[in-house]
């Protein structure tokens, strides 16, 4: 074996991890090419060439033509310059990038993804708990893209436009899933499942017309869905709908630019409720402006929602987030030495007029007193 390039892919809180194997594989393997694609190096990619400058390429955002190309101007000879969509370092060390590449509108122009180069998966892979009722069970990504416009998310990679797989494509996708590897059920992990209307509508005629008999969950926003989308997804064979509540403060809903209300959040998993979908909830605490005020709403509304289940995270202040802007033209300092404390679980960031021990308590508060109610238990 003789490998010529190396693609690492990384979040904020592992590429620290991935440029460790790059350097590591680089002095094992003189001459090996070593790139860095991902969220995290798209969000900054000049800060991670400075923190990790021995990476030869970092291909920024959707990679899909990028890599191909590259892996081409490698096997020929040719200069990485030629391919659209990288940051490279010149060998005076300044970075060089070789051009925009444009986002793929026709999804259905990708090849159906190579499941049978994962081996035995379908026996291997087990979702997170509580994400899933039936075995073996696998995960797909059916879109790109949110038009929403919360300050928290970073949209480097995929935009704001919503670019889905038609929902025939998508369709043959877990028949062939289900037929040549038995699979039973697909977690969705879009951005957001339910923006594209049209597509979930006809996605759900196809499931039941085609009688494909895979159950699904999926993720959305509670301003996105109303009773007969939910009523179809159910009849489809959605039994769960991931929501980002986020708060149980409107003024920090509005801080964030998430564009919903207390009372619409609440209609809609009601609604959910009553289409027997269940509801899982995203909530985070500690971002910018959070008081102990706005901590006891956020606790009392979980605690009132008909939700099946919830995961409550501390703020992270991730790169290339309108968020993490704001708070360093305010002072904070931003640094590749917080990189992997970025993991929603490290309050990095306090807001003023708390600590970090009081957000990790409310955390704790939170599942205990929501997990603990004699419903929740039965």
């Amino acid at each position: 074996l003789a490998p010529r390039v190396l693609g690492l892919t990384a979040v904020t809180m592992t590429v620290h991890a991935a440029a460790e194997t790059a350097k590591l594989v680089s002095e094992r393997l003189p001459g090996i090419r070593t790139v860095l694609g991902g969220v995290h190096a798209s969000s900054c990619p000049e800060a991670t060439y400075d923190a990790f400058p021995w990476f030869d390429a970092i291909a920024l955002g959707e990679a899909d033509e990028t890599l191909p190309e590259l892996l081409a101007a490698v096997c020929d000879g040719r200069p990485l310059t030629e391919v659209p969509g990288l940051l490279l370092r010149e060998p005076d060390g300044a970075l060089r990038h070789t051009g925009d590449r444009a986002l793929i509108t026709e999804l259905d122009s990708l090849p159906m993804p190579a499941f049978d180069l994962l081996g035995d998966f379908a026996h291997r892979y087990r979702p997170a708990a509580h994400s899933y009722q039936r075995l073996p069970a696998t995960s797909l990504i059916s879109s790109r893209g949110c038009p929403g416009r919360c300050t928290f998310c970073d949209r480097s990679v995929s935009g704001s436009r919503v670019r889905t797989y038609s929902a025939s494509y998508l369709v043959s996708a877990v028949e062939r899933l289900r037929d040549e590897y038995g699979i039973r059920e697909v977690v969705f992990h879009d951005d957001n499942f339910v923006a594209a209307r049209t597509r979930l509508r006809e996605f759900c005629e196809l499931m039941v017309e085609r009688r494909v008999g895979v159950t699904w969950s999926c993720t959305g926003r509670v301003d996105m869905v109303d009773a007969e989308s939910l009523r179809a997804m159910r009849r489809a064979g959605c039994w769960r709908i991931s929501y980002g509540v986020e708060s149980g403060s409107q003024t920090i809903l509005d801080s964030l630019c998430k564009g919903t209300t207390l009372e619409g959040i609440r209609r809609t998993l009601e609604m959910t409720a009553e289409a027997r979908i269940k509801s899982h909830g995203y909530f985070m605490i500690g971002v910018p402006g959070e008081t102990e005020a706005t901590l006891k709403e956020t606790l009392d509304f979980l605690l009132e929602l008909p939700l099946a289940d919830f995961h409550m995270t501390v703020w992270s202040p991730h790169p290339g987030t309108e968020l993490t802007r704001r708070i360093t033209a305010e002072g904070w300092a931003d640094s590749p030495e917080h990189w992997p404390q970025l993991n929603d679980w490290t309050p990095v960031y306090v807001p003023e007029g708390l600590t970090a021990e009081r957000l990790l308590e409310v955390q704790r508060e939170a599942f205990r007193r929501f997990y603990r109610r004699p419903r929740v238990i039965a």
